[in-house]
């Protein structure tokens, strides 16, 4: 009889995929997301495994790739993270003709994917509507030139993509419409607005000759008004597009993003503090993280903090594009950007690091690194809590924060720095690496770390048995299903091996309950 259960047991756990039980289904919906940006801009991005893994607080579907979710994908994104916002990129300043291109950038830029970036942007019908009855849309310069951008592979060549005339009502109201459609018709959670600074001399304009110049809008030519009215445009547009949104129960919640630093300098003095109020964005990503390698850094940080804490997601989008970084460098610069990033963390904030890592001595070009697993990784495995204060910089300049349950320390000099650290201490990234009260820390030039308290690092889930598919204790899933099911029916000493989850030396029907009450979390 004993038999006869367990071959039917066994037939069981073979032919079925382990279901998640009604608790580990209140888990997933519930289940926060973690501080990370997620980027979508080709087919292959879109795994929704990774996705479910990494929770990132948003993904952002950048389709250059030519690659755009559908409704269909966001919903299946929101299936496996269902917290995280989807948001769509889209240049906030110009209109593109998709038919205009006739030639074509990198080989890894499929012809049709230029096109579907274009197409994505302004559709085909909406191009032609625009140039047929609404060329008023379109900036020129004092000589009647359509203005268009200097840099973009397919998109710098004159008629494709076209500088907008932002302060053109009839502009403002057809992209507003364009944003109420990609929330209530594709379902995506709002629009991440990029080239949207705060003055038209960061973006980089040329006209038909290939020669820097300016749009003329009512009679405003010199460079010194342009650079005033560009900005109120902008925050014209900003306003009314979030207008629209509010007056409609289906949009009211909808996100706008903007791309609105470059770099420190944008936002160094208060016009461009307050252009971050006039605008009044849900978010902003900052794409100036090179400067942390820089005498820019405390002003980086600064510039974080005060976003961050004012209720906007800040995202620090550390892409470093121009080195190329051996292994145990990388991991130095990548422990500097978080520790860095977190002296300025708050619950809203985001990251994304983007290294480029020799694959051996001789490399010179380097293989780009996203360090998304490690992110999420850190923050499963350690339990920082809340923070405690602002960061903090000590008289030999090294600057500190204090969470419940952790402590963030980082050297942004070119020199070595100490730190005393005032009780028992494990390192973050390193757990297996402990300091006693009284030690003495050595942080190499432009490091970083994050000490944690020894009860704060949680005890990973007994029923995770392999780590395929998830962060190390952080999820039960079918793979450990499939361990189980292979380990089924084997004896020993008890807790001899992952599968005897209930220590009682039997991988048996015991430990298939434990893990199918655990599933999914």
């Amino acid at each position: 009889m004993k038999k006869i259960l367990f071959l039917l047991l066994f037939t069981l756990i073979s032919l079925v995929s382990f279901p998640m039980s009604r608790s580990a289904q209140i888990h997933a919906q519930s289940s926060p997301t973690l501080p990370i940006m997620y980027r979508i801009s080709y087919r292959g991005d879109n795994n929704l495994d990774k996705i479910g893994r990494l929770k990132p607080k948003y993904v952002n579907n950048h389709p250059f790739g030519g690659y755009k979710l559908s409704r269909a994908e966001i919903a299946e994104i929101k299936r496996v993270s269902p917290n995280t916002k989807v948001i769509l990129y889209r240049s906030g300043v110009e209109l593109f003709n998709p038919t205009g291109i006739t030639q074509y950038g990198p080989i890894e830029w499929a012809t049709t994917g230029e096109q579907a970036f274009a197409e994505s942007q302004t559709s085909t019908a909406d191009w032609q509507d625009i140039w047929q009855n609404h060329k008023n849309w379109l900036a020129k310069d004092k000589n009647g030139k359509y203005i268009h951008r200097q840099d973009g592979w397919a998109f710098a060549q004159p008629g494709v993509a076209y500088l907008a005339n932002i302060g053109n009502p009839g502009y403002q109201q057809w992209l507003a419409d364009w944003v109420k459609e990609k929330i209530t018709v594709d379902g995506f959670d709002g629009v991440y607005f990029d080239l949207m600074y705060p003055g038209y001399f960061n973006g980089g304009w040329r006209c038909f000759d290939y020669k820097p110049c300016f749009p003329v809008y009512n009679g405003i030519s010199t460079s010194q008004q342009l650079e005033s009215q560009w900005r109120t445009w902008e925050i014209r547009l900003v306003t009314h597009i979030r207008s629209k949104l509010k007056k409609d129960p289906a949009t009211e919640n909808g996100i706008i993003f903007l791309n609105a630093i470059l770099g420190i300098t944008d936002f160094k003095d208060q016009n461009g503090i307050q252009y971050l109020k006039d605008t009044n964005p849900d978010g902003i990503t900052f794409d100036g993280w090179r400067i942390m390698e820089t005498d820019q850094w405390e002003d980086g940080v600064k510039l974080l903090n005060n976003i961050s804490k004012n209720g906007l997601y800040s995202v620090p989008l550390a892409n470093i594009h121009d080195k190329v970084w051996s292994q145990d460098e990388a991991q130095r610069v990548y422990q500097f950007y978080l520790s860095s990033f977190l002296l300025a963390y708050h619950n809203n904030s985001a990251l994304r690091i983007r290294l480029k890592i020799k694959q051996n001595a001789g490399d010179t070009k380097g293989k780009p690194k996203y360090y998304l697993t490690e992110i999420a990784d850190f923050f499963t495995t350690n339990n920082l809590g809340q923070p405690q204060a602002e960061y903090a910089k000590s008289s030999n300049g090294v600057y500190s924060r204090a969470f419940t349950n952790s402590l963030v320390v980082v050297n942004p000099s070119n020199q070595n720095k100490t730190f005393i650290v005032d009780q028992k201490y494990i390192n973050a990234f390193f757990h297996d690496l402990s300091y006693v009260a009284g030690a003495s820390i050595t942080l190499p030039p432009q490091s970083g770390t994050v000490l944690i308290k020894p009860n704060a690092i949680p005890s990973p889930n007994p029923a995770d048995l392999v780590d395929t598919g998830d962060t190390s204790g952080d999820q039960v899933n079918q793979y450990d299903a499939n361990q189980l099911k292979a380990d089924f029916g084997k004896t020993g000493v008890a807790g001899w091996i992952k599968a005897d989850i209930n220590d009682d030396g039997q991988v048996n029907i015991f430990d298939y309950n434990i893990l199918v009450g655990a599933f999914g979390e």
